[in-house]
């Protein structure tokens, strides 16, 4: 209970758990975008999550660099750049290309190497050396809970939406849709319902289960720049 009553433990408590939450969730829902609905074979998939390794070497090294910093200019710095990531991600659509999925995780792993070292710094900075084996232990599996807790919330809200939103794309698909009638909305010819029915049905969970997979990355986005002001409540103190 005596690590409860520290301050900067507890916040940090709070954001190795958004750390772990953001840190593998992309890993877990962009293999599924890219191979389900992008048509990308394994070896794409498994470049461009590797350009998140590559971001990861080049914010440690910054991190290192910035040591002599208050470690809240890096927490913030690495905070923004996994949100913008995320932001970045939201605005995909069926079209991405691969370039276009390189650089959000580039930035992604860059924010994660520039939040973890003044995150662990801030964290056990003003705690008593005889309480850091539990403080750790504690620290680690608080960062494991976060990660399966947000991956589930994640996939529910993926899920969830994509379902929803099929089922309002649903309504407003039919032959008595007077949309549907202009060239514009339905492209050169008519829409032959009969033969075409399994091809407009995929194609609305194509697009409604992308609409779940955005809401996610947006959800993931908005759950870093939350964070931020919880940033200020840390305290920069050490003790012997």
């Amino acid at each position: 209970p005596s690590l409860l009553r520290n301050r900067n433990y507890l916040i940090g408590l709070f954001l190795v758990f958004v750390y772990g939450s953001v840190n593998f969730t992309p890993l877990v829902l962009l293999p599924q975008l890219l191979q389900a609905y992008r048509g990308y074979p394994d070896t794409l998939i498994g470049m461009v999550l590797a350009m998140r390794g590559v971001g990861m070497i080049v914010g440690f090294f910054m991190a290192a660099r910035m040591g002599r910093f208050d470690p809240r200019v890096g927490l913030v710095l690495g905070t923004v750049a996994i949100g913008t990531s995320g932001w970045m991600m939201s605005l995909y659509d069926l079209n991405v290309g691969f370039w276009a999925l390189v650089w959000p995780s580039i930035l992604q792993g860059i924010g994660c190497g520039l939040m973890w070292v003044p995150l662990s710094m801030v964290s056990f900075a003003t705690l008593d050396r005889a309480l850091l084996p539990e403080a750790s232990s504690l620290f680690h599996l608080i960062r494991n809970m976060g990660t399966s807790l947000y991956v589930a919330v994640s996939v529910f809200i993926l899920v969830r939406t994509s379902k929803v939103r099929y089922a309002e794309m649903a309504e407003g698909i039919g032959p008595f849709e007077e949309r549907l009638k202009f060239p514009e909305a339905v492209g050169s010819g008519g829409v032959q319902w009969m033969d075409s029915l399994g091809l407009i049905a995929a194609e609305a969970w194509r697009q409604s289960a992308l609409i779940g997979f955005t809401n996610c990355f947006l959800f993931y986005a908005l759950t870093c720049f939350a964070t931020l002001p919880v940033l200020a409540f840390v305290k920069i103190r050490r003790t012997d």
